[in-house]
């Protein structure tokens, strides 16, 4: 295995959210997500916003079921930080791996 332990949120989490953090402003065009499938395809829908250099959170894509992986793609922005906003779900969510993909530059 690859020795990494799935994030699961705590089950009273009312919108449960990742975040991955950068140290200065990064052109970002895609979000990498996925599911730990032997816990089952939970993930019903999400937004991915993104924080400006000047904290402002914007809409950078939404997309529905994710499982084993969901390659979520958008025009490239500029930030210092993306959150994966878990907006529905048939059971507390079990994401296997979070990725973001910079645009070439």
């Amino acid at each position: 295995g690859s020795g990494r332990t799935p994030w699961q949120p705590d089950a009273t989490d009312e919108l449960p959210c990742l975040t991955l953090a950068f140290a200065g402003l990064r052109s970002v065009e895609a979000v990498v997500l996925g599911e730990d499938i032997a816990q089952g395809q939970r993930i019903e829908h999400l937004v991915v916003r993104g924080r400006d250099g000047h904290g402002r959170w914007t809409v950078l894509g939404e997309a529905g079921a994710v499982g084993h992986q969901r390659i979520l793609t958008f025009p490239p922005a500029e930030v210092d930080a993306v959150r994966v906003e878990v907006a529905r779900t048939r059971d507390v969510p079990v994401v296997a791996r979070v990725a973001a993909i910079g645009a070439p530059s």
